[in-house]
């Protein structure tokens, strides 16, 4: 089998596996909508956490700095 049927099959195999388009264009461009805002949700969601796992991060270094100066006495003056 040459390379170009292989990648003919393969193709075809991809088209095979996508999803019947159902209910028409109005229908799709209701679910695109509701995948966007569900998207945008979940995007809001992961930016919370990040921020409050930056804010954690740098009170964690923070800690760690003060903690390393004292055990080392290196505490610099200001």
């Amino acid at each position: 089998m040459d390379i170009i049927s292989q990648l003919q099959e393969q193709f075809d195999a991809l088209v095979n596996a996508l999803p019947l388009a159902e209910g028409g264009e109005e229908a799709q461009l209701k679910r695109i909508a509701e995948l966007q805002a569900e998207n945008d949700a979940i995007g809001q969601e992961l930016q919370k956490q990040l921020e409050a796992a930056d804010k954690e991060l740098k009170q964690v270094q923070e800690l760690f700095s003060e903690a390393s100066d004292k055990c080392l006495n290196m505490k610099k003056p200001y």
